[in-house]
């Protein structure tokens, strides 16, 4: 996955209608809670196998490069992807994030709307198509991650997508 950096940051600015330094500490705020409810929805091996089939419809795609078209009116990518992830608690996650952080609500839910895709598609291509992960690899990479191990592919996500240095992965 191309590296989102300043020019991707700007770009999720505009979408949200607000400068660059919002827009990062609203990808920042967002992406914990994407990889937190994918996580848990595959403690559960059903939600694994489910987390991994719709993997295999992200595996060529690179919406990194085409943030534009990630607006939730254009594309309901992103909403389907977070109703999978989080379902009815994307609200109160948005408004908890919001009082944490200051951001109002609808600009964090909006973020993880737009990230959303990003995020499986980076899952896709760096866990389970170079490192040759099934479910369950998938599901332990995210767990991983979850509990604070952050030694895999999808650790480096929020360096990769803020331009920052990358960790190797393993």
């Amino acid at each position: 996955m191309n590296e989102l950096g300043d020019d991707g940051v700007q770009q999720i600015a505009g979408l949200l209608g607000t400068d660059t330094a919002t827009a990062k500490q609203a990808v920042e705020s967002a992406l914990p809670a994407i990889v937190g409810g994918l996580a848990k929805n595959t403690e559960d091996p059903q939600g694994a196998d489910d987390l991994y089939s719709a993997l295999g419809d992200h595996t060529g795609a690179d919406p990194a490069n085409d943030i534009s078209a990630l607006t939730p009116a254009a594309s309901g990518m992103g909403g389907a992807i977070m109703n999978h992830v989080l379902g009815d608690k994307l609200d109160p996650v948005a408004n908890a994030i919001g009082g944490k952080t200051g951001l109002p609500a609808d600009q964090v839910k909006k973020a993880a709307l737009i990230l959303a895709p990003i995020v499986m598609a980076f899952i896709a291509k760096n866990v389970m198509n170079k490192q040759g992960q099934d479910a369950g690899g998938v599901a332990r990479e995210l767990q991983n991650e979850k509990s604070g191990g952050g030694l895999g592919a999808i650790g480096d996500l929020l360096g990769s997508l803020l331009g920052g240095n990358k960790a190797a992965t393993g």
